[in-house]
């Protein structure tokens, strides 16, 4: 059986007990509350279990594959109003997140051993102001912020009201200066514009275009040369036919003066009516004839 080699745990940053307005860094006291207790037991575990573990504690998660991201989004776009939290927080962007795992997965080895490293975007925002970079970045106005209402105060505080009321900052020096990672968008406004982007660009494009008309074909294709069908032969050339044979036209025969007529013809009659004008012409003219020849 496989040795497990490496154990990266994603965790969270409040779980620092650092003082307001200061940036935690790796060792810093830990926040104990019953709020917090289950996922320190969960980095415990991994802690201790002796593997090569890293557990990358990292600030709110944020971009255009994050549930939370799209939800608030959908919040500011119905023009809801928000909860306020108006204490500095780190964030990370999805993308950065994923090249933190890669850059410890790359550069720790086979090295054995645990230890915590902090991972966050260079500035930090309150959830306020984010709420804003993001309304922005979707080009509509600025959202509203509720005030604590009586029914927050009847059903009493939920984890999300308690974590707004805090402010925890982290220093991700360590990360960068021991393994050279380093956040991508290290502006917040930044990493919102490319979360914007990503969710125009599934917007314009519909994945079950391909699904439905493109797999089957490029399946039967792969398929095909897997068997090692021949692929079909190039249709012939045509070949070349001679040049045709410039035929020169006969001049034109210039119509003959027409045969003389005892009554006027319509400019737009053909001959065969010209001919029966002419031989009824005729009889009348015999008819009268013998009328005057048998009268004297």
């Amino acid at each position: 059986m496989q040795k497990l080699q490496k154990v990266i745990s994603i965790s969270f940053a409040y779980l620092y007990d650092a003082p307001q307005g200061d940036a935690a860094r790796e060792g810093a006291p830990d926040m104990h509350g019953s709020d917090y207790q289950p996922m320190l037991t969960a980095e415990a575990a991994w802690l201790e279990s002796g593997l090569n573990v890293t557990v990358l504690r990292v600030g709110y998660i944020y971009g255009g594959g994050s549930h939370a991201t799209r939800a608030l989004a959908q919040l500011v776009k119905g023009s809801r109003p928000l909860k306020s939290g108006r204490h500095q927080a780190s964030w990370i962007h999805e993308d950065d997140l994923a090249a933190a795992i890669v850059t410890l997965i790359e550069t720790k080895g086979n090295q054995s051993g645990a230890e915590i490293l902090n991972a966050a975007a260079d500035k930090p925002q309150s959830p306020n102001d984010f709420a804003i970079s993001l309304s922005h970045a979707l080009g509509l106005s600025a959202p509203g912020f509720a005030s604590e209402s009586l029914m927050t105060r009847l059903r009493g505080e939920t984890l999300r009201d308690r974590l707004l009321k805090r402010g925890i900052v982290l220093d991700s020096s360590k990360i960068r200066e021991e393994y050279g990672w380093q956040a991508r968008y290290a502006d917040i406004e930044q990493g919102l514009e490319a979360t914007a982007l990503a969710w125009r660009m599934q917007d314009a494009i519909n994945p079950a275009d391909f699904y439905d008309v493109y797999e089957d074909k490029a399946a039967a294709a792969i398929a095909a040369f897997k068997r090692d069908r021949a692929l079909p032969a190039p249709p012939p050339a045509a070949a070349e036919q001679p040049a045709a044979k410039v035929v020169e036209k006969p001049p034109p025969v210039k119509a003959s003066a027409p045969p003389p007529s005892d009554g006027p013809t319509p400019w737009n009659e053909d001959e065969a009516k010209r001919e029966e004008r002419r031989r009824k012409a005729l009889e009348r003219k015999a008819k009268r004839a013998a009328r005057r020849a048998a009268g004297g």
